[in-house]
């Protein structure tokens, strides 16, 4: 039986050919050979390549030519259409390779570069906005995305920094490089493994979620009182720089603590989850500086005076506040069950990673001292995980003589 029967609209592209028996022997007739291409079906015995391509490959094409010549009986294919065509002459060879070669088809649409960069970036917010200022469609820009002729930028506001701004950031900086090596005109290697990190807040849910969906699944309903008021609480978490012994085992995770800024308080009134009284708990409205000011004082340098390894007792600990992002991925309901996750996501977060941070920290320390101060750098990245694997990622990042030299100019002039 015949495999490869072209059938509606899964046709192999009906090739425009004849087969026909002539002097007992066959003669292969080739007339607009890429019609219907496009249309096309993977067949049992016939491996065609997947995808939304227009046009089959040589390969394909003489493997359905064999395919059909085998199948055939007395120069007959059942149930395909042929088509009468104009004879080969005698003799000349069979070939189904296509004829498009070469420089061919429809021809690219240039994008001028210096003309999207004279466009002021708040009429480049989008494709569709460039796509007007460029009076090129929107479809062909995207095909440059995906070419990298352009890229797509999440641009951050960042604080404006006065003379004052940029000295301190300066100073404080300088103030990380180990002292030994200032003495000895050595590269000097930043030190932040007394930091503490703090953040920040926690909300119940987020105003847009993106899911994945699978087609037939029911899209998902949630609600809220007020989108404009979703109950969030304020955690304090610390952390300091992991440490390892020279096995690579873990010895100091590095995590201090999370600390909510929670109070069990008794309910105004009455409803069908509760009683009036009864104690709830209750997520601080209003987090002032005192608040964390008592928060650190009760509760965080004491749980550092007791886990702190005992090795770099006497030195100076840094508490830094970086107002990081969260890191939760549950959906909790309530305050409670928000601490809960928020708690034990701190206990999951791998340790490695929390080195990472600290190393990423010392990077910016570092290109903060070559902007003189300022905060107009790229994050840089180092591939720590990569690193980390070939057992290559550093102790500590360095900064070379020059540099240091130019900060130290620098703070002298100021």
């Amino acid at each position: 039986m015949f495999l490869g029967i072209f059938r509606g609209k899964v046709s192999l592209g009906i090739f425009r050919t004849c087969f026909y028996k002539r002097i007992d022997r066959w003669v292969y007739v080739q007339k607009h050979i890429d019609r219907c291409i496009s249309r096309r079906k993977i067949y049992n015995d016939i491996e065609i390549s997947s995808g939304n391509k227009k046009n089959l490959s040589n390969t394909e094409r003489w493997a359905i030519y064999n395919a059909l010549l085998e199948r055939s009986h007395d120069g007959n294919l059942k149930k395909i259409l042929l088509e009468k065509s104009k004879e080969t002459s005698s003799g000349e060879a069979v070939n189904v390779c296509h004829k498009k070669s070469g420089n061919c088809g429809r021809k690219k649409i240039p994008l001028n570069l210096n003309q999207v960069k004279s466009i002021p970036f708040h009429k480049r917010t989008s494709l569709r906005s460039l796509s007007k200022s460029l009076g090129i469609a929107t479809s062909t820009l995207h095909k440059r995305v995906k070419e990298g002729m352009l890229r797509h930028h999440t641009n951050a506001i960042k604080p404006s920094l006065k003379d004052g701004n940029i000295r301190d950031r300066l100073k404080f900086c300088f103030s990380m490089l180990e002292k030994d090596s200032l003495i000895h005109e050595q590269n000097s290697p930043i030190c932040t493994t007394s930091h503490i990190l703090t953040k920040k807040w926690f909300y119940m849910t987020k105003k847009m979620e993106k899911y994945y969906l699978v087609p037939d699944e029911e899209v998902p309903h949630r609600t809220c009182q007020s989108k404009n008021y979703i109950e969030k609480v304020m955690f304090l978490a610390a952390m300091a720089r992991p440490r390892f012994d020279e096995e690579g085992n873990e010895t100091f995770s590095g995590k201090i603590g999370v600390f909510p800024f929670v109070s069990m308080q008794p309910a105004k009134r009455r409803s069908k989850n509760r009683d009036a009284g009864t104690l709830e708990l209750k997520a601080s409205t209003s987090v002032k500086r005192e608040d964390i000011r008592a928060c650190l004082i009760e509760k965080v340098i004491p749980v550092i005076h007791e886990r702190w390894p005992v090795e770099d007792r006497g030195k100076t600990i840094f508490i830094q506040q970086d107002n990081a992002r969260t890191h939760h991925e549950t959906c909790p309901r309530t305050v409670a069950d928000l601490v809960h996750v928020v708690e034990e996501s701190f206990e999951e977060y791998a340790a490695e990673k929390v080195n990472y941070i600290f190393l990423t920290l010392q990077s910016c320390m570092k290109e903060i001292m070559k902007t003189g101060g300022d905060n107009k750098y790229k994050i840089p990245h180092m591939k720590k995980a990569t690193l980390d694997r070939e057992n290559r990622l550093p102790l500590q990042i360095s900064c070379d003589v020059s540099l240091v030299q130019s900060v130290m100019a620098t703070l002298a002039s100021s």
